[in-house]
């Protein structure tokens, strides 16, 4: 007999499992407007999280089909740029020291003044040009 009554018991709670669910569901307490906007929140970084993950990805895997391609002629031209600003270092400097020559009540005020920045070629040329008196073993590069 108490096999028997064993066996009815587990039937109808395996019966009775989606009402169950269905029940605990309706007993929640309504979430307030803070907590619905958290869960709002967090459910959107975490989808921005995967968007992030899956760009990277794509980056990743469109670079190595054809990144040698891209980095030679990305290299020509940075090196074509570097040159045409070495020139235009070379000319700055011949410029300067055409003023510095000049008596200082000739020379114009503020003449060298230029209100562009600099871009990261004319950067590396300026370095390239500079002397560095504070290192001693810069006239051997």
């Amino acid at each position: 007999a108490g096999i028997d009554a064993s066996h009815v018991d587990i039937i109808p709670a395996i019966g009775n499992g989606e009402e169950a669910g269905e029940e605990e569901e309706e007993e929640e307490e309504p979430k307030s407007l803070l907590q619905q906007h958290q869960e709002k929140m967090l459910s959107e970084k975490k989808k921005k999280k995967k968007k992030k993950k899956n760009k990277r990805k794509h980056k990743k895997k469109s670079k190595s089909s054809s990144s040698e391609s891209e980095s030679e002629d990305e290299e020509k031209v940075r090196e074509k740029k570097l040159k045409e600003a070495l020139k235009k270092e070379e000319e700055h400097q011949k410029k300067a020291d055409h003023l510095l020559s000049l008596d200082e009540r000739k020379r114009p005020y503020n003449s060298m003044y230029d209100n562009v920045a600099p871009t990261d070629e004319e950067m590396e040329a300026w370095r390239m040009k500079h002397r560095r008196t504070e290192d001693p073993m810069s006239h051997f590069t």
